[in-house]
Protein backbone atom coordinates (compact mmCIF):
# COMPACT_ATOMS: atom_id res chain seq x y z
CA UNK A 1 0.00 0.00 0.00
CA UNK A 2 1.23 3.49 -0.84
CA UNK A 3 2.35 5.90 1.88
CA UNK A 4 -0.18 8.34 0.43
CA UNK A 5 -3.12 5.99 0.95
CA UNK A 6 -5.64 7.13 3.54
CA UNK A 7 -8.80 5.56 4.90
CA UNK A 8 -12.13 6.47 3.34
CA UNK A 9 -13.48 8.36 6.34
CA UNK A 10 -10.25 10.35 6.64
CA UNK A 11 -10.38 11.15 2.92
CA UNK A 12 -13.97 12.38 3.28
CA UNK A 13 -13.02 14.66 6.16
CA UNK A 14 -10.02 16.05 4.27
CA UNK A 15 -12.09 16.56 1.12
CA UNK A 16 -14.72 18.51 3.08
CA UNK A 17 -12.02 20.78 4.56
CA UNK A 18 -10.46 21.18 1.10
CA UNK A 19 -13.78 22.26 -0.45
CA UNK A 20 -14.38 24.73 2.38
CA UNK A 21 -10.84 26.09 2.00
CA UNK A 22 -11.19 26.50 -1.79
CA UNK A 23 -14.50 28.33 -1.32
CA UNK A 24 -12.88 30.66 1.23
CA UNK A 25 -10.01 31.40 -1.18
CA UNK A 26 -12.50 32.07 -3.99
CA UNK A 27 -14.51 34.58 -1.95
CA UNK A 28 -11.41 36.25 -0.49
CA UNK A 29 -11.73 35.22 3.17
CA UNK A 30 -8.59 33.03 2.99
CA UNK A 31 -5.34 33.35 1.10
CA UNK A 32 -4.19 30.76 -1.38
CA UNK A 33 -1.28 28.44 -0.64
CA UNK A 34 2.28 29.29 -1.57
CA UNK A 35 5.08 27.12 -2.88
CA UNK A 36 8.76 27.48 -2.15
CA UNK A 37 12.15 26.12 -3.11
CA UNK A 38 14.97 25.24 -0.75
CA UNK A 39 18.32 27.06 -1.03
CA UNK A 40 19.72 24.51 -3.46
CA UNK A 41 16.74 24.75 -5.80
CA UNK A 42 16.53 20.95 -5.77
CA UNK A 43 13.41 20.66 -3.59
CA UNK A 44 10.00 22.24 -4.09
CA UNK A 45 7.57 22.37 -1.15
CA UNK A 46 3.84 22.83 -1.46
CA UNK A 47 0.78 21.98 0.59
CA UNK A 48 -1.99 19.60 -0.46
CA UNK A 49 -4.98 18.15 1.33
CA UNK A 50 -2.77 15.18 2.31
CA UNK A 51 -0.07 17.36 3.90
CA UNK A 52 3.04 19.19 2.74
CA UNK A 53 4.82 17.51 -0.14
CA UNK A 54 8.55 17.90 -0.69
CA UNK A 55 9.24 17.26 -4.37
CA UNK A 56 12.74 16.39 -5.55
CA UNK A 57 13.06 18.35 -8.80
CA UNK A 58 15.98 16.21 -10.03
CA UNK A 59 14.10 12.91 -9.84
CA UNK A 60 10.54 14.29 -10.06
CA UNK A 61 9.52 12.24 -7.01
CA UNK A 62 7.99 13.19 -3.69
CA UNK A 63 10.79 12.67 -1.19
CA UNK A 64 8.74 13.49 1.93
CA UNK A 65 5.17 14.02 2.98
CA UNK A 66 4.99 16.18 6.10
CA UNK A 67 1.96 16.56 8.32
CA UNK A 68 -0.02 13.59 7.06
CA UNK A 69 -0.71 12.52 10.63
CA UNK A 70 -2.39 15.88 11.27
CA UNK A 71 -5.63 14.62 9.75
CA UNK A 72 -7.76 17.72 10.27
CA UNK A 73 -5.22 20.38 9.28
CA UNK A 74 -5.12 22.00 5.84
CA UNK A 75 -1.68 23.57 5.71
CA UNK A 76 -1.50 26.85 3.81
CA UNK A 77 1.34 29.37 4.11
CA UNK A 78 4.86 27.92 4.14
CA UNK A 79 8.21 29.43 5.17
CA UNK A 80 11.60 27.70 5.32
CA UNK A 81 14.62 28.39 7.54
CA UNK A 82 17.82 26.62 6.47
CA UNK A 83 20.53 28.44 8.39
CA UNK A 84 22.19 27.66 11.69
CA UNK A 85 21.06 29.15 14.96
CA UNK A 86 23.23 31.93 16.34
CA UNK A 87 23.45 31.58 20.09
CA UNK A 88 24.38 34.00 22.81
CA UNK A 89 26.75 31.97 25.01
CA UNK A 90 25.85 33.82 28.22
CA UNK A 91 22.11 33.26 27.74
CA UNK A 92 22.66 29.60 26.89
CA UNK A 93 24.81 29.04 30.00
CA UNK A 94 22.14 30.71 32.13
CA UNK A 95 19.46 28.48 30.60
CA UNK A 96 21.58 25.40 31.28
CA UNK A 97 22.12 26.39 34.90
CA UNK A 98 18.66 27.71 35.83
CA UNK A 99 16.37 25.72 33.55
CA UNK A 100 18.32 22.52 33.13
CA UNK A 101 18.59 22.87 29.35
CA UNK A 102 20.83 20.19 27.89
CA UNK A 103 23.69 20.84 25.51
CA UNK A 104 22.36 21.45 22.02
CA UNK A 105 24.35 21.35 18.79
CA UNK A 106 23.60 24.84 17.46
CA UNK A 107 26.23 24.70 14.76
CA UNK A 108 24.49 21.78 13.01
CA UNK A 109 22.04 22.87 10.34
CA UNK A 110 18.46 21.89 11.10
CA UNK A 111 16.11 23.03 8.34
CA UNK A 112 12.77 24.08 9.80
CA UNK A 113 9.59 24.40 7.78
CA UNK A 114 7.00 26.71 9.31
CA UNK A 115 3.38 26.49 8.25
CA UNK A 116 -0.02 27.93 9.02
CA UNK A 117 -3.21 25.91 8.74
CA UNK A 118 -6.68 26.89 7.61
CA UNK A 119 -8.90 28.03 10.52
CA UNK A 120 -6.17 27.42 13.09
CA UNK A 121 -4.71 30.14 15.31
CA UNK A 122 -1.25 28.60 15.59
CA UNK A 123 1.72 27.76 13.46
CA UNK A 124 3.40 24.41 12.94
CA UNK A 125 7.12 23.65 12.82
CA UNK A 126 8.53 20.65 10.97
CA UNK A 127 12.10 19.83 11.96
CA UNK A 128 14.47 16.88 12.10
CA UNK A 129 15.05 17.36 15.82
CA UNK A 130 13.01 15.24 18.19
CA UNK A 131 11.23 17.12 20.97
CA UNK A 132 12.67 16.62 24.42
CA UNK A 133 10.60 14.98 27.13
CA UNK A 134 9.66 17.37 29.94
Amino acid sequence: ESEYAIEGIDFGRRLAVEKEFEAAVANGTATSCNILFDESGQFLMYSTMLGIKVLNMQTNTVSRLLGKVEGTERFTALALFQGTVKQDQAIFQLAQKDLGVKEVEFDQPDPCLFSLAYKRLRFYIFSRREPEDP
